[in-house]
């Protein structure tokens, strides 16, 4: 054992005495308490995270950072040493089950006085009051840890690729037309993948839903299947692909994306970097050997990228990782546009998919328009988790009145009958030419 552990030894066990064991780090998760001396100086956070929970319960710090069966994953059997008994708190399950029933759910931790920084507003918002997806993000603001929503509001280095996912879907402009026949409300219905949705837009695989949900995506896929919609789940597991196969699991898929394998060490600390060989030639092989679904490739930001995808026969998806990868990484948008003057066949044979700072229905309407087959949202629905599944239930609720409301304004009855004519795109190619 390291000298920095036996500094420690003599308060650790303290809280669980009967789990006592000569120069021994033990702490509990979940009921269950560990055996720890061994993994301390090895955990990928860091040797100072698990000694400051070292002898108590380190459930509520755990969970939200952690996905399901991480600590089997790096813990024997024999570390287990067993579950405590007559717990006089609240078990895990029972305070979820509260915060399930509770009208606004509250996070696992909360932050204390000492931790609300600059001018964060203080009145505890309602799920009544919600109107928009900004709505949401200022609520969650609120409810969550300072560290966790600063972890999930922020980008790469100074923030300009996350600013421009937002800022570029403001210089196109939609066209509205008059005296259109609208007899009923337009139909939002889409084909994604083979598979129809009520909706052309998804809930996008993104790490930390645990921070603000301690059902973390399970959450997000009941909130999905709810209201019609596609939930691009985000796992790491091999064998995921296959058994989503085998299943018959209509509308679902998988890929590798930030889970919480990325958040072992704390939010401020970035993951190492990681290397690989593959070429499209290696890695469409490698992915067709693994399922029979269809195929498509995450982090476009090049229209020649884009080519390649449709030479290989797999669908293009344009994002920059919600500005957390390469800053002044181009935005969805930008590619799209290009893709639309140096490719556009991409666009009539694959379907294409953006994603990154879209958070109204109708900067979804421009891109259908503007030829994309379908927009992912991604923390436009971590935030609506602080209010639980009804609030991300009132967030889609929210962006499909959108998309209504901007195809009855443009004068289309159908999300199929929108095309290029229905957006005015001058101003954008005249502000990147500029920039």
């Amino acid at each position: 054992m390291s000298a920095q552990i036996s500094r420690y030894v003599v308060a650790l066990s303290q809280p669980m005495s009967s789990f006592d064991k000569p120069l021994t780090a033990t702490l509990q998760i979940r009921g269950e308490v560990y055996d720890v001396t061994e993994f301390v100086d090895s955990h990928p956070g860091g040797a100072a995270m698990m000694l400051k929970y070292a002898g108590r319960d380190a459930t509520a710090a755990y969970e939200p950072i952690h996905a399901s069966g991480t600590i089997n994953k790096y813990l024997s059997e024999a570390q287990r040493l067993g579950a405590v008994a007559d717990e006089a708190d609240e078990s895990y399950e029972d305070s979820i089950a509260t915060r399930r029933e509770s009208p606004v759910h509250a996070p696992l931790t909360r932050p204390r006085d000492d931790q609300v920084i600059g001018t964060r507003p203080r009145k505890r918002p309602r799920l009544s009051s919600m109107i928009s997806i900004a709505d949401f993000a200022h609520a969650a603001e609120v409810l969550l840890p300072t560290t966790s929503y600063a972890f999930l509001g922020t980008g790469a280095e100074d923030n300009h690729s996350i600013t421009r996912n937002h800022t570029t879907w403001q210089t196109v402009r939609l066209r509205p037309r008059v005296l259109r026949p609208i007899p009923s409300a337009p139909n939002t219905r889409r084909r994604i993948l083979g598979n129809d949705f009520s909706a052309p837009f998804f809930v996008c695989p993104a790490g930390g839903a645990k921070l603000c949900h301690p059902e973390g995506d399970t959450l997000l896929t009941q909130a999905a299947d709810q209201q019609g919609l596609l939930h691009w789940v985000c796992k790491r597991e091999g064998d995921l692909k296959a058994r989503i196969a085998e299943e018959g699991v209509d509308g679902d898929a998988a890929e590798e994306d930030d889970d919480g394998e990325g958040f072992k060490k704390q939010p401020k600390i970035a993951r190492p970097p990681v290397y690989v060989d593959f070429t499209f030639d290696s890695a469409v092989a490698w992915l067709r050997g693994l399922t029979t679904l269809p195929i498509v490739i995450k982090g476009i930001q090049t229209w020649e990228d884009a080519l390649l995808c449709h030479q290989y026969g797999v669908h293009p998806w344009l994002s920059n990782h919600g500005g957390r990868q390469l800053d002044s990484a181009p935005s969805a948008l930008e590619t799209l546009l290009d893709i639309r003057e140096f490719c556009p066949a991409v666009l009539q044979e694959c379907e294409v998919f953006v994603d990154g700072g879209i958070t109204r229905g109708s900067d979804i309407v421009k891109a259908i328009a503007l030829g994309a087959r379908a927009v992912g949202i991604g923390r436009g629905f971590l935030y609506p988790m602080v209010f639980g599944q009804r609030g991300v239930e009132k967030a889609m609720e929210i962006l499909k009145h959108e998309i209504e409301t901007t195809l009855a304004l443009i004068g289309v009855m159908s999300l199929d009958e929108l095309g290029p004519q229905h957006v005015d795109t001058r101003r954008a190619f005249h502000s990147l030419a500029r920039l």
